[in-house]
């Protein structure tokens, strides 16, 4: 910058508030450390710092100037001797850059080499230029010298890189002038860049293919030259090294003594080693193969071209006739010169190459006519066609002849061949039937289904060779021609099919038929040349079979009967007959069992129909049974008839509430009327056996009932049918008794009356009238397989006389939340959370009551949860209790006593326990579900282990067999032992049923205030199938199909069992099992279903015992409904004996066999 330029401007302050000591005056201090002295200089008054010379920053880059400010009075200041107050301070100015110098190199010639073949982008040198000015640019450019744009430079690096193909043998050598610049100036250097030479190009032979010709079978002079191939190398610079070597045909690199070629490696001569046919089947006419030629002594490049070497082609090959024998054949009586066959022979010589391959046909020896002495055939010379040479051969006189034909080639070489002639025979002689008349006998047709199969084969003689016969039935040539046809068959015989439907009842039809029937040997339904035409008859007998029903003579009848009719009375005789046989069919008679479900019907052989079964118009007013007629024939055709049974009412039935009444009625009230009870009646009403009803209360109602309420009868009620009205006598406190059972006594109008007594439950509704107390609550988890979801498991308990006040109270964590827990604050549900592991906790509430104003009552809550397998749920028992719901079995709190007491629930599982002689913990009451709510009724299920899981069999049996000690022990009534939805047939299912067990994963809860059970949900499902003949459900490891330990495995075409020893059933069963007396095998019990096949095989020595028995094994309750049906196989005296029932009483079948069965084999 010029002199004066300014630089900067310093300013100083002087706190002194008057003039002239506040006034400042700027110096540049004059000492030798300050560097910038000579070089700016400053205004006095301003401050402002100007330049004093020309600056150069590649001289120096910065200067310190040191500047001085002072007041303009004297310092007060001690020891200032009279001098200003004054500062100093360094200020350091640096000198900015400019572009005044050009970039420069360091050298003015640069050299380099690259190889050739070297990729693009490769770079080949850098080079770089300088500039003394700091803040340049500098930026790189190629000029000149750089021919096909072989190289680049990177502009901000000065990198020079190839950037296209390079060839040394284009171009050696390339002189790039590069320039520097930094946007102002610029500076250039020269850079040769050198080629290096690499091999790169292979030899390149003279020509892509070579061609020559040899003789063929030639050894002379063996190996010799065939000709010399020549390849150069486009790399000049380089050593001409060329080594040749071959590939192909003829060569053999891994066993040259096998090769036909050779080459020398380094002139390139071709020599063939061994004499070469060319003819076939050994010989090839043209050889062809590769010769190859690679420079640097053969580790460098290759070039290829092709060899051809033609073979010329001698006469070494006679003619041959490759399958010796040739077959023809002509006509019979045909003419002079018609073709017979082309006899062809093969010449593998050339046949380009002269006559070598020329052939020239002629017979050598021919055939003679007797009468004439003329040849019969002749051939032609140049073709090989063979021609009868004269007319009118007969086969029926020559059939064969046999030629021998000769081939010859140019040079004089024969072969000879053999043609066998065959004379073709024409339709000249008349056909013939093998019989005069022909006789089949035949079923009678089914209705109008008739057979496809011919019921008659028929055979022809014809001294012809070939003959098209042609079969039929002549119409109108006797009775029954119209029913019949004929067809010829593939052998040419012919076959008489039935075509009308026969029918032996027919009296025209049941003597059978004769009819004619032709055949012509033209194969045209043509009857002109009678020549050619025969006959024959055909005699058809007619069997009968069983092709007609029986016939009902009352197809439907219809009967009434009381529902009260004795077993055994009779109803109706059906009477039916059959056409076939003439009449004498037997016919019997059977019921079809889909229309009588409960086998309530019986009918004997003579077709009398009976009552077997008790009847109930309540049940069933209106019976269709199906009677079956079935006669004797193979197979028996049946007939079905109707017999409607109308049931007539009597009055059986004793009278009931219309329906289940629960009337509340609230604590604390004054005497009032309490509901209205109607009643109803199954019986008829049409009849008068129901309404209308009469009401009272049971006299030997309780005393407490009798002084608590009462019952008037109001006979204008429910439209004159009667009802009762049940009133309070006082106020009655739920804490006391929450329900009443009132006894009540209802009377219809039927002759004779019938009465009966219902009881009404009066539930007494909760007010909150008491205070709550702390309470505790036990709750038993069970989680199946440890996959239950988020769970409810019982609500929070506090002791609490009302048990309806669930509106009034608030339920809250005393502390911190569980983890593994969540709490309904409104109704205080309690909801364990999916995947908590089995352990014990404790969980601490406390629970606020709105109507007493109670806070914080504390209220504590252990849960138990135990994972249970899914084998213990597989293989478990199961009872049916009635009267008891599933809250009342778990209970442990007694209302009456206000006392803990041992739960139903334990007592049960101890009991269990003690039968099977097995500690408490390895019985497991897993499940209790509420099946009934009024009256009610819950299933229970149960399963116990030592190691492994006993069967359902041996559970349920025990149960079943100490029945009434549980009942008293335990105080519940088993209605059913292994619960069984198909235990009482056509219930759920009309036929077959089969139980199948539902485990869902979702958990069944029940809550009973002090304890809770929250159980595995399993249902029993009765299906409509026989499960043991199901296969459609396709089985799976899951369900523990393997009996016995044995180790189920899934494989790709199902599952199979790898079994213990002692176990070789499919499934790991045992499949024989021995007994020394005294002993026993029980299995689960026979499925229900509507065809079963039952067999087994028995070895012993004893002659008295029982071998299979399935039915029931303790006698029925009063209250249950009777099961009778079993079946029994036992031995007697050693013979089989077999008593089975299936309710209609028990049938008794013996076998008398040849020897007596125990006898150990």
């Amino acid at each position: 910058e010029p002199i004066g330029t300014k630089v900067t401007q310093v300013n100083a302050i002087d706190k002194d508030g008057t003039f002239p000591n506040n006034q400042v005056t700027y110096y540049v201090v004059d000492s030798p450390r300050n560097e910038g002295k000579d070089f700016f200089e400053i205004n006095l008054q301003t401050g402002e710092v100007f330049t004093k010379v020309v600056f150069d920053r590649e001289k120096q880059g910065a200067y310190a100037l040191e500047v001085e400010a002072r007041d303009n009075f004297p310092s007060a200041r001690p020891n200032s001797n009279g001098q200003p107050n004054s500062v100093t301070k360094f200020i350091r100015i640096g000198i900015a850059d400019k572009n005044d110098n050009p970039p420069y190199f360091d050298k003015a010639l640069y050299e380099a080499e690259v190889d050739e073949n070297e990729d693009i982008q490769h770079t080949v040198l850098t080079v770089t230029a300088k500039d003394h000015d700091e803040s340049s640019r500098i930026r790189y450019e190629i000029t000149s010298g750089n021919i096909g744009g072989a190289f680049a430079v990177k502009n901000m690096t000065g990198a020079i890189y190839v950037a296209g193909a390079l060839d040394y043998e284009t171009r050696k050598r390339y002189e790039l002038r590069l320039a520097a610049s930094d946007n102002l100036k610029e500076n250039y250097t020269t850079v040769v860049i050198h080629v290096k030479d690499v091999n790169d190009n292979p030899p390149v032979f003279e020509r892509p293919t070579y061609r020559t010709q040899i003789t063929e079978e030639d050894d002379r002079n063996l190996p010799k030259r065939v000709l010399q191939v020549t390849a150069s190398d486009g790399d000049k610079d380089r050593p001409q090294n060329i080594v040749y070597f071959l590939t192909g045909q003829g060569i053999d690199s891994d066993n040259p003594a096998n090769s036909k070629f050779d080459i020398n490696k380094t002139t390139g001569e071709i020599f063939v080693l061994k004499p070469l046919d060319r003819d076939q089947p050994n010989g090839r006419p043209q050889w062809r193969f590769t010769v190859f030629a690679q420079d640097e002594g053969g580790e460098g490049l290759v070039g290829y071209a092709d060899v051809q070497v033609n073979l010329k082609d001698i006469n070494d090959n006679a003619p041959i006739f490759p399958q010796g024998v040739y077959f023809g054949n002509v006509t019979e009586n045909g003419t002079a010169g018609m073709v017979v066959m082309t006899m062809t022979a093969v010449d593998y010589d050339d046949p380009t190459e002269g006559t070598n391959a020329r052939l020239i046909y002629s017979i050598e020896k021919n055939v003679i006519e007797e009468e004439t002495g003329s040849p019969i055939f002749e051939i032609e010379s140049e073709t090989g066609v063979i021609k009868t040479a004269v007319c009118c051969l007969d086969r029926e006189r020559t059939p064969d002849y046999s030629i021998q034909v000769v081939a010859m080639d140019g040079g004089g070489l024969k072969g000879t061949g053999t043609a066998s002639i065959r004379v073709k025979d024409i339709n000249d002689m008349p056909p013939m039937f093998t019989k005069d008349e022909w006789f089949t006998e035949v079923d009678e047709t089914d209705g109008t289904n008739l057979p496809e199969t011919p019921i008659l084969t028929v055979t022809v003689h014809d001294e012809d060779e070939t003959n098209k016969f042609q079969y039929k039935v002549i119409e109108n040539s006797g009775y029954g021609a119209d029913k019949f046809t004929m067809v010829r068959n593939n052998d040419g015989t012919g076959s008489l099919k039935i075509v009308q439907p026969l029918d032996y009842e027919d009296q025209l039809q049941s003597n059978g038929f004769r009819f004619r029937i032709q055949v012509n040997d033209k194969g045209e339904d043509n009857d002109n040349d009678k020549y050619h035409v025969a006959y024959s008859w055909v005699v058809v007998k007619l069997r009968d079979i069983n092709d007609n029903k029986p016939q009902f003579e009352r197809p439907n009848i219809e009967v009434s009967v009381y529902e009260n009719a004795e077993v055994g009375k009779s109803l109706e005789t059906f009477k039916a007959s059959d056409p076939d046989q003439s009449g004498k069919s037997r016919v019997s008679f059977a019921i079809d069992r889909s229309s009588d479900r409960r086998r309530q019907f019986l009918i004997s052989q003579e077709g009398t129909v009976t009552i077997q079964r008790q009847l109930d118009r309540e049940e069933t007013p209106r019976h269709q049974v199906k009677i079956l007629a079935i006669d004797d024939g193979v197979p028996p055709k049946t007939a079905t008839a109707t017999l409607t049974v109308i049931v007539q009412d009597i009055n059986d039935n004793a009278p009931m509430f219309l329906k289940e009444y629960r009337p509340v009625l609230p604590e604390h009230v004054p005497p009032r009327k309490v509901v209205e009870v109607l009643a109803t009646d199954d019986d008829d009403r049409s009849k008068s056996n129901g309404p209308p009803f009469t009401f009272r209360m049971d006299p030997n109602a309780d005393d407490i009932i009798r002084a608590s309420f009462k019952v008037e009868h109001d006979q204008k009620g429910a439209n004159g049918d009667g009802m009762a009205v049940v009133s309070s006598l006082r106020s009655f406190d739920r804490e006391q008794q929450k329900e009443y059972l009132i006894p009540i006594v209802i009377k219809d109008s039927g002759n004779p009356a019938m009465s009966g007594t219902s009881t009404l439950t009066v539930v007494i509704g909760d007010v909150n009238d008491n205070k709550m107390q702390p309470g505790s609550k036990e709750i038993f988890v069970y989680n199946y397989m440890g996959q239950a979801p988020d769970t409810e498991i019982g609500r929070v308990y506090v002791y609490d006389l009302d048990d309806w006040d669930l509106p009034d109270k608030k339920f809250y964590w005393e502390s911190q939340e569980h983890p593994r827990f969540k709490l309904n604050e409104d109704s205080g549900m309690i909801t364990m959370r999916q995947g908590t592991q089995g352990a014990r906790y404790y969980l601490r509430f406390k629970v606020y009551d709105r109507k007493h104003t109670q806070t914080d009552i504390p209220a504590n809550v252990t849960v138990t949860v135990k994972e249970i397998p899914h084998e213990a749920v597989v293989k478990s028992g199961s009872v049916r209790l009635s009267g008891i719901t599933d809250e009342d079995f778990i209970r442990v709190w007694n209302y009456r006593t206000q006392s803990i007491v041992r739960s139903k629930a334990d007592r049960f599982r101890d009991k269990l326990a003690d039968l099977l002689n097995t500690e408490r913990e390895n019985v497991d009451v897993f499940s209790v579900q509420l099946r009934k709510k009024h009256p009610p009724m819950t299933d229970v299920r149960f399963s116990a282990h030592g190691s492994p899981y006993y069967k359902p069999v041996k559970l349920n049996g025990l149960v079943l067999m100490h029945r009434e000690e549980i009942e008293k022990d335990v105080g519940i009534n088993i209605t059913m032992v292994g619960i069984d939805e198909c235990l009482y047939e056509n219930q759920n299912c009309e036929g077959s049923c089969t139980n199948t067990l539902d485990i869902s994963n979702l958990p069944y809860m029940v809550n009973a205030n002090k304890t809770a059970l929250v159980g595995v949900r399993v249902d029993v499902i009765g299906e409509c199938t026989c499960g043991a003949r199901n296969f459609t459900k396709g089985e799976s490891c899951r369900n523990s199909p393997c009996h016995n330990g044995g180790r189920c495995i899934e494989g790709r075409y199902g599952l199979t069992c790898s079994c213990p020893s002692g176990y070789s059933g499919p499934r790991c069963q045992q499949t024989a099992r021995s007994f020394r007396g005294n002993g026993w095998a029980w299995y689960p019990a026979l499925e229900m279903c509507d065809t079963s096949h039952l067999s087994l095989e028995f070895i012993t020595r004893k002659g008295d015992g029982q071998l299979l028995y399935n039915g029931p094994i303790v006698p029925p309750e009063p209250e249950e409904l009777m099961v009778s049906d079993y079946i029994s196989l036992e031995l007697e005296r050693g013979q089989p004996r077999l008593l089975i029932d299936f309710g209609s009483g028990t049938l008794e079948l013996k076998v008398k066999t040849k020897k007596s069965l125990d006898d150990g084999e």
